[in-house]
């Protein structure tokens, strides 16, 4: 039996949502996509998911995981679980979908031949302020958003274009890339998989676009500190690794801190960058890396920001204890490399978002202020545009992917897009059709308390 449209799996990572979880269901209950279904991974430590799940989207599938490995290696169950779909969309269980999201996210997809797709993302409480529209890297791998914080929607950045990072949060990406790349990097717990992926993504040749016309509102329960990493959470090797270093703390007297998110951010943007370029850009950007996080270590230490210190510092030591299995993943990527690493930087910004920041900080309100960070910063020029180095930093860089014709028409070589007739996921003439034969994506009843099949692909 043929269809129209291609198979979409919407997979939810669940770790014992609060409240707002129904109305993130429902938006997923409501979307307007024809053949679409929902994967809940639940990793909380509560047996009411079920439950909960059944009363506002029986048709969805629940599939319990006793141990919570984070977001990463838990999604990447889905290649042995889930057979016959042509995307997934990637969702945290605090988002809230617009109806016409899945369906404008496949068809930007086919239209830009693209094999990952972000939406706009907005404010949980407030749908005219924006969160994500895309994010820019620079060659370090540091992250900043493309929106200054609180900016006001007035549709400034609806056009859709190349991006180097789709946030994490509602993520379209094309079943047949996730599975070559091996999905995400399961040694990446928290802040940083989606780096990784869509890094990986390009240097195989395929295209990083946002879709600012489908919006997906984002409580932002991790970043906002309303959720904890737990030891959970985290790898045995990772949480070993902590265990050791509480201990030598605990034999010097020095205070026990848990791994905070600036430490994993930093860890693992290090991470991405030894993995993802080839030999000669590495021998050239490392030692530039090295450099300023030695300058970085010593002015955090010098004005007494001790926990950044830290956190730069063993973000080198964490990396270097896992050269070998950096190297494995080197040697895996560049197998399935297309585009060389002069075509993937196009994408990046130019020079060092970090060190541009703390200069213009400096110069703005003096270094006794600029060197305690960038919020900081903004309570002292409060009434000043909160984030003023954004939009120096984007005016800096190289031209928007949309107006530079080379890569607006890149084409993906890595993976290409079945050729269809037209963009439209509608069930209708000139609709994308999957082969004969092709197994469809079934949707078993989520009554039960556990789920026996290990795949969605059965019917």
């Amino acid at each position: 039996m043929e269809t129209a449209a291609p198979q979409v799996v919407v997979v939810v990572v669940a770790s014992d949502p609060g409240p707002w979880f129904e109305e993130s269901l429902r938006s997923l209950a409501d979307q307007d996509y024809p053949e679409l279904s929902v994967l809940i991974l639940d990793v909380g430590n509560s047996d009411e998911l079920t439950t909960r799940v059944a009363d506002v989207l029986p048709d969805a599938f629940v599939r319990h995981l006793p141990v919570d490995r984070g977001f990463a290696a838990t999604a990447n169950e889905v290649l042995s679980m889930v057979e016959g779909a042509s995307y997934f969309v990637f969702c945290h269980d605090d988002v809230a979908l617009d109806p016409q999201v899945v369906r404008i996210l496949v068809e930007e997809a086919f239209r830009s031949n693209a094999g990952v797709v972000a939406p706009k993302f907005v404010q949980w409480d407030d749908e005219n302020s924006l969160l994500h529209v895309g994010m820019a890297v620079d060659k370090g791998g540091a992250v900043m958003d493309r929106v200054e914080p609180g900016e006001i929607d007035h549709g400034q950045h609806d056009g859709v274009r190349d991006v180097f990072l789709a946030p994490g949060g509602c993520t379209l990406v094309r079943a047949d890339l996730f599975s070559a790349l091996g999905g995400f990097d399961g040694a990446i717990m928290a802040l940083g998989e989606y780096l990784d992926l869509c890094w990986r993504a390009q240097v195989a040749g395929a295209r990083v676009v946002v879709a600012p016309a489908a919006r997906v509102r984002h409580l932002e329960m991790l970043a906002s500190g309303g959720r904890q990493l737990t030891s959970a959470s985290r790898s045995r090797a990772a949480v070993a690794d902590e265990r050791r270093h509480a201990r030598r703390a605990r034999r010097k007297g020095d205070q026990v801190r848990p791994v905070s998110l600036q430490a994993l951010q930093r860890r693992h943007e290090l991470r991405c960058v030894l993995k993802c370029y080839s030999g000669f850009h590495l021998f050239r950007i490392l030692p530039q890396m090295a450099v300023l996080a030695t300058a970085e270590v010593v002015i955090a230490v010098i004005s007494g920001n001790y926990d950044r210190a830290r956190a730069v510092a063993n973000a080198w030591r964490w990396n270097f204890a896992r050269i070998k299995e950096i190297r494995v993943a080197r040697a895996a990527l560049g197998a399935q490399r297309q585009l060389d690493d002069a075509e993937v930087r196009r994408l990046q910004l130019h020079g060092s978002i970090r060190l541009n920041a703390y200069v213009r900080r400096a110069v703005t309100v003096g270094l006794h202020v600029a060197h305690l960070g960038e919020d900081v910063t903004r309570e002292v020029i409060a009434g000043a545009p909160a984030a003023q180095e954004v939009s120096t930093a984007m005016s800096a860089a190289q031209p928007g992917p949309l107006e530079d014709p080379d890569i607006a028409d890149r084409p993906g070589t890595g993976f290409p897009v079945s050729a269809a007739p037209s963009a439209d996921v509608s069930r209708g003439e000139g609709s994308v059709r999957i082969a004969d034969g092709q197994p469809e994506v079934g949707q078993p009843e989520v009554g039960q308390p556990e789920v026996g099949q290990p795949e969605v692909g059965q019917p």
